[in-house]
């Protein structure tokens, strides 16, 4: 039997977690295993910078694309209400389960943590109208130097808007764009090709330089979060997707790929060309829709995050002895709900966000230093999480949009 890419993927995944977990149970800083992780941890941060070095462009070019050569361009106003309305709902919900799970099992209690932890720094709580604001650039160079992609969004909207209008005046400018989104695509595909290395690299460096050992303290939090996220997506999820006729066993199949790159790179930004290609050759789903949407859930879709903290703080509150009532969870779901509009899509953005939410009610921030240790592992799970969401509500959009190909999504492999 042949395999695919995806098998290939899952491979070097699993090799990956198990010559790393045996070096760093059983030849520890040894020189020789030393070097290994350097050179894994260069492969894998190489690999990173490729996929991130097309993100911004690739994001660009589609929606100018999208905006110039399709329909859509006279709804996105509605895509983007829909998308937004989707994430903030589906964080809703995966707070609460988090918060669900959690009272049901009671992380902490009984636990014989030493409480001198080292100052964590608190964030700023974000600020609705500041938020908004800073949606919109002030600098188109500062905005694509940046990455951040709800300013390139709004970019690409503007031009591509513009050029539109005077399609005629500048349709040399058209078939540019046009070439340009085919050749970030190949570019792409080519990255995709020899991923199964940077996937081994990442998780061969995180598990060789972590270890299981460091679960153990933690392992009750660790086991419930993880408990939070899987109830998350395939009951949450696949509730949505069969509400709009779409099958959750196909989709999760066809988006395995993005599934495993997010979980190797911890990181939404990063996975975002790898997202689009499934979603448009597997999932069936315009380029106009999903170039717009997966940007906007890279960006606001913390649904893994918020079940993290959703966990987290009642794991803390347990160790600290200090009792939530209900306003406290009402606090923690809107604060962690505002904080994922205003967080980087990057790795451990969550800890930044849990700063937010535990400070609003009053829990020390200080108990964050107790789950550092096991962040970056569950960063890698949710963050899959958040981009099975992402694809989730591209979904549902394009079939609101009439934009859904059936016969694509059915007959993909």
């Amino acid at each position: 039997m042949r395999l695919t890419l995806t098998h290939t993927i899952l491979i070097a995944m699993l090799i990956a977690i198990l010559f790393g977990s045996i070096s760093n149970l059983y030849f520890g800083d040894t020189s020789f295993i030393l070097f290994f992780i350097g050179l894994s941890d260069a492969i894998g941060r190489i690999f990173l910078a490729c996929l991130q070095l097309v993100v911004v462009p690739l994001v660009l070019v589609s929606i100018l694309n999208a905006v110039i050569n399709t329909h859509a361009g006279s709804s996105l106003g509605v895509i983007g209400f829909r998308s937004i309305f989707g994430y903030l709902l589906t964080t809703v919900f995966a707070i609460s389960i988090g918060l669900l799970i959690a009272n049901i099992f009671q992380p902490g209690i009984g636990s014989t943590f030493a409480l001198d932890i080292p100052t964590v720094e608190v964030a700023e709580t974000p600020n609705v109208i500041d938020v908004v604001v800073g949606f919109f650039p002030t600098n188109p160079f500062r905005a694509l130097i940046d990455g951040n992609m709800i300013q390139v969004i709004i970019l690409a909207l503007i031009f591509g808007l513009a050029i539109r209008s005077i399609a005629v005046k500048v349709d040399t400018w058209i078939r540019y764009i046009d070439q340009g989104n085919t050749i970030m695509f190949e570019i792409v595909d080519r990255i995709i090709r020899i991923s199964p290395i940077g996937v081994f690299a990442l998780i061969f460096e995180t598990f060789a330089t972590e270890g299981f050992g460091i679960f153990l303290p933690l392992i009750d939090y660790f086991f419930i979060v993880i408990l939070a996220l899987l109830i998350h997506a395939s009951v949450t999820y696949s509730l949505l997707l069969m509400l709009f006729g779409i099958s959750p066993i196909k989709y999760f199949k066809n988006m395995q790929e993005p599934i495993f790159f997010a979980f190797s790179t911890a990181s939404s930004a990063a996975t975002i060309p790898v997202t689009l290609k499934a979603l448009n050759e597997k999932c069936g789903i315009d380029r106009a829709i999903s170039s717009f949407v997966i940007p906007i859930g890279a960006t606001i879709n913390m649904d893994g995050t918020a079940i993290m903290q959703g966990v987290a703080a009642v794991f803390i509150s347990n160790l600290y002895g200090i009792d939530l009532v209900l306003m406290d969870y009402v606090m923690i779901v809107f604060t962690a709900t505002l904080a994922s509009i205003g967080t980087a899509s990057v790795p451990s953005a969550g800890l930044i966000m849990l700063t937010i939410v535990l400070n609003q009610v009053g829990l020390p921030i200080e108990g964050i230093g107790l789950i550092i240790g096991v962040d970056r592992i569950l960063d890698m799970v949710r963050t899959s999480i958040n981009i099975s969401g992402d694809g989730v509500i591209s979904c549902i959009i394009a079939k609101l949009d009439g934009s859904f190909n059936r016969d694509r999504f059915l007959g993909s492999n």
